[in-house]
């Protein structure tokens, strides 16, 4: 009888050592509000915006070397992060998110203060980030750890930052300088591709990046180009290159965050427009995102009714307001279900507007390299065309 006694406490020692094992072997995520541990072998790796979004935010925070986490869940099992602040049901509970915590020893403050007052400290953040338009619902910041009981959370190292290269040494006769508008002020545009288009065919485009001071400089021929920035939300303006001297070309454009979270203008819009919507080319026409319940004419067809109906074309499904714009006695545009179609125009084109010009006028050239065409996604018709820079 001891024996079997023995034999039985020796099993169940042994299955109690393997549990143990298991639990010691497999990572696990952040799970408590006590701490945050790594996971050791994340199964993924966050999407780049994602990554490129977590990075940014620890730089603005003030240590570009925090320590990261996320993972992809829903709205409603997000709720635990928000330790009872958020309400207590969401209006769609399966909506895609994504959620990061990030800890480290942050020195800036995120938010605008009171005259006189002090920046709370803090050395965790959450955000919790819409899966399908990319902009962030809820930002919070604690001096503990957050909950994440229930969210399966995988560490990832935040990408190492480059200096940004500084302009060519090169003697040029356009000078620049982009500063991005951040939601607190203007910070230089560093480390962006400033391209400058001729309208004329025989030039090819140049292209030179910003400094850490935002500035540029190019060797152009003289004449007129068009300068863009490569992101969204680029600005574009043109420039006369005299055939003496330097030309100075300021450009004021929206950071990557602005142009994601606010109403910009745009030239070009994106493949998904952001919740608050975008002004596409001139504060007339605003575009809203859309999930119609309707239904809507087919992409090819809205193509072949554009204007150069047989070029290559991107297209996106909008609900569009021009309320300058009558299409018929006392119709104003608003909220109008669009297939919103956009072309390349091979080079800037001078693009006159209004009508004719006297021969022998000087004026300068509206260049142009987009052209836009509005169909209406039900019907079909023709809406509203026009150009964009």
């Amino acid at each position: 009888m001891r024996q079997k006694k023995l034999i039985v406490l020796l099993a169940l020692a042994a299955l109690a050592l393997a549990v143990l094992a298991v639990a010691v072997v497999v990572p696990r995520g952040p799970a408590t509000s006590n701490a945050l541990e790594p996971s050791a072998s994340p199964s993924t790796a966050p999407p780049a915006w994602l990554l490129e979004d977590m990075s940014r935010q620890a730089r603005n925070c003030g240590d570009p070397h925090a320590s990261a986490w996320w993972t992809l869940t829903t709205a409603e099992k997000a709720l635990v992060v928000d330790d009872g602040d958020a309400p207590s049901h969401v209006s769609n509970p399966g909506r895609p998110v994504y959620v990061y915590v990030i800890h480290g020893d942050f020195t800036h403050w995120l938010w605008s203060l009171r005259s006189g007052a002090s920046a709370p400290t803090y050395s965790w953040v959450f955000v919790l980030v819409d899966a399908k338009s990319r902009i962030a619902d809820v930002v919070g910041t604690s001096e503990k750890a957050f909950d994440t009981t229930g969210l399966t959370m995988q560490s990832v190292a935040l990408p190492a930052q480059v200096p940004s290269p500084a302009p060519p040494a090169a003697a040029g006769n356009l000078s620049g300088i982009v500063s991005l508008q951040e939601l607190d002020g203007e910070t230089p545009g560093s480390g962006l591709t400033v391209t400058a288009r001729s309208e004329r065919s025989d030039r090819s485009p140049v292209a030179v990046q910003t400094g850490p001071d935002g500035s540029s400089r190019l060797a152009l021929e003289p004449g007129w180009y068009l300068l863009t920035v490569d992101y969204w939300g680029e600005p574009a303006m043109q420039i006369q290159v005299p055939e003496a001297g330097v030309a100075f070309a300021p450009i004021s454009a929206p950071s990557r965050e602005l142009a994601q979270t606010t109403r910009v203008t745009v030239n070009d819009p994106p493949a998904l427009i952001p919740s608050p919507g975008v002004c596409l080319g001139s504060p007339n026409v605003l575009l809203e995102p859309v999930w119609p319940e309707v239904a809507t004419i087919s992409r090819s067809r809205a193509v072949a009714a554009a204007l150069g109906g047989s070029e290559p074309a991107r297209t996106v499904l909008a609900t569009v307001s021009v309320p300058e714009r009558l299409l018929g006695p006392k119709l104003p545009m608003v909220d109008w279900l669009t297939w919103v179609v956009v072309r390349d125009l091979p080079r800037p084109t001078d693009c006159i507007v209004g009508g004719f010009v006297h021969k022998g006028v000087q004026r300068a050239p509206g260049l142009m390299t987009h052209s836009v065409s509005l169909i209406d996604a039900k019907t079909g018709r023709f809406l509203l065309g026009f150009f964009t820079r």
